[in-house]
């Protein structure tokens, strides 16, 4: 008896198993495609972080930080090494301003308010302690950096 023209269950459940392999093969192929494109990204973003990239790019778990708060800044003392990035992040209803004596800190001025939620990021190069302030209410609003 000839079974090849036989349309038989177990005939057409092999081909629906052979359908889900196949469906499965093409769901791990795009898994490992999209597992790759994670990875080609993160490596270029390392490396525009390496070579100065923007500001946004750059805040990563390495930045140090510290608030801008209704009482002042917190911590007022960050310790980080040369090189390291820092953001201070206004958490305030109000609005201020971050400066330095410019012989002491070269650059270091937010320029414009920082108004709340308004970040502003630098990078201290050389070894030291220096001591920043708010205009507007340098007693409360004052800290130091130590370069360590």
């Amino acid at each position: 008896m000839d079974y090849s023209s036989h349309n038989s269950p177990v005939v057409g459940f092999n081909e629906s198993m052979s359908r889900l392999a196949r469906r499965k093969r093409t769901l791990m192929v795009l898994f490992l495609a999209a597992a790759i494109l994670v990875v080609v990204v993160g490596v270029i973003i390392g490396l525009r972080m390496l070579k100065g990239g923007d500001a946004a790019t750059a805040i990563s778990a390495s930045v140090a930080s510290a608030n801008i708060a209704p009482a002042g800044v917190s911590p007022a003392t960050v310790h980080v090494k040369p090189g390291q990035p820092i953001t201070w992040v206004n958490q305030d209803v109000r609005p201020h301003r971050l400066t330095a004596d410019q012989s002491m800190i070269p650059g270091f001025d937010t320029v414009d308010v920082l108004n709340q939620g308004d970040s502003y990021t630098y990078i201290f190069e050389t070894k030291g302690t220096f001591h920043y302030y708010d205009p507007a209410d340098p007693k409360a609003y004052v800290g130091t950096v130590i370069v360590e």
